[in-house]
């Protein structure tokens, strides 16, 4: 079985790699039988002497490679020599994977895991008619608001409309904070409907401590650190203005 799941949305992405493995039993016997592959520098016959190994123990092997598409994704060449040299060595090489998964066994589930990937990539088109593809966008507006809820409620919780559009603005499309922001507020109105003076004083917190640390970080010339700060207020739904 092979799965490809790819899209900006990285929080949704792991939680279907999550799904996976609760499908497969017994987790701590799955443990044993998982390899994790790096697939920036991955090579066919390693790719498929993994996934030929038998399963221990159990009936299921789990085999995940996180960035080996990105390395077939479609960019501009450099000279048209030096191009054409790599786009034949880019086919041979996907030629080379598809071979390597060809006829894995039944107990080895592999799962490619990958950013944003384009539907003309040529790894991507070798594996397409036999892999289930899982697509995870950016949710915004209405289906960022539905995720919410529901995540909301699944935490025993419950949110005003709005109080869930206040909470949708000022955290964004970034689920990872999402799911942390959530949490606490939930842990704060402590089974009481999330109202916005809850989401202005859990999260509204959580962005002003955010940008005393950018702050904090470019007077003391920490640049690397300011930066990151920076990028996750925007990625928070903080307005350029800061």
């Amino acid at each position: 079985m092979l799965y490809i799941l790819t899209g900006p949305d990285e929080f949704s992405r792991s939680e279907a790699l999550t799904d996976i493995k609760n499908e497969l039993g017994d987790q701590e016997a799955l443990d044993s039988n998982t390899t994790v592959l790096n697939g920036r520098q991955l090579k066919p016959d390693e790719l498929g002497s993994v996934c030929r190994a038998m399963p221990f123990l159990t009936e299921k092997r789990l085999v995940i490679v996180e960035g080996l598409l990105d390395r077939f994704e479609p960019r501009p060449d450099k000279g048209r020599q030096k191009g054409t040299k790599k786009a034949n060595s880019k086919q041979n090489d996907c030629k080379s994977f598809a071979a390597a998964i060809d006829g894995i066994p039944d107990s080895t589930v592999l799962v490619l895991v990958d950013g944003d990937v384009k539907k003309t990539n040529t790894l991507y088109k070798a594996f397409l008619p036999q892999a289930k593809i899982r697509f995870f966008p950016l949710l915004r507006n209405n289906e960022l608001q539905q995720w919410i809820s529901k995540r909301i409620a699944r935490e025993g919780g419950s949110i005003s409309p709005r109080a869930l559009g206040l909470l949708g603005r000022l955290v964004g499309s970034n689920l990872w904070l999402m799911s942390g922001e959530i949490t606490k507020l939930v842990l704060y109105t402590a089974g009481k409907r999330i109202e916005e003076e809850d989401v202005r004083a859990v999260v509204g917190y959580s962005q002003q401590a955010s940008v005393f640390a950018m702050v904090d970080a470019i007077l003391e010339s920490r640049a690397s650190q300011g930066q990151q700060a920076i990028q996750q207020l925007l990625q928070a739904g903080a307005a350029p203005v800061y």
